[in-house]
């Protein structure tokens, strides 16, 4: 996995640093994320899924299909079910959302949205040719700032 990751994205995109990933006592990747990386490489990442991702990467490494397999696999009515569906429905203020291909909301405008461990936001509206990025330490917090990403890009560029 860490092979794949730096040859197919790492080296391709001019990140800083590296970035990790949690690896099972057996040495597997853990399916459900634990991955890491300075906030500008989190942010030449999510440039990826945009328009501008000639702006971190020679090559365009996100193919055309993506965002519609990303839409077909989501699975209406299972969403909301658990903590974090739940508090995203309510932060978001929405009756529904989904989530899919390792995003934890996949908004009808075709925003994305990945939270970390505790409260880290990788925000990406692909129709606006923007990311948000942010690190944060409030896991379990009344407030709760993810929901700040989307409305940057409400306020600005919609």
């Amino acid at each position: 996995m860490h092979d794949v990751i730096t040859t197919e994205v790492w080296s391709k995109t001019g990140m800083e640093g590296d970035g990790t990933l949690a690896i099972s006592p057996s040495g597997e990747a853990i399916a459900s994320g634990a991955f890491s990386a300075r906030l500008r490489d989190l942010a030449r990442f999510g440039m990826l899924f945009t328009p501008g991702w000639e702006t971190v990467s020679n090559e365009k490494l996100i193919s055309d299909d993506y965002f519609t397999k990303v839409k077909k696999a989501t699975e209406k009515g299972e969403y909301g079910k658990d903590y974090l569906g739940t508090r995203l429905l309510k932060d978001f203020n929405l009756e529904s959302l989904n989530a899919s291909y390792q995003w934890d909301a996949v908004f009808e405008d075709g925003d994305m949205y990945k939270s970390g461990r505790t409260g880290q936001c990788l925000y990406v509206s692909p129709e606006t040719n923007t990311v948000v990025v942010y690190y944060s330490s409030s896991y379990e917090s009344e407030v709760w700032v993810h929901a700040y990403a989307r409305e940057i890009v409400k306020q600005l560029f919609r």
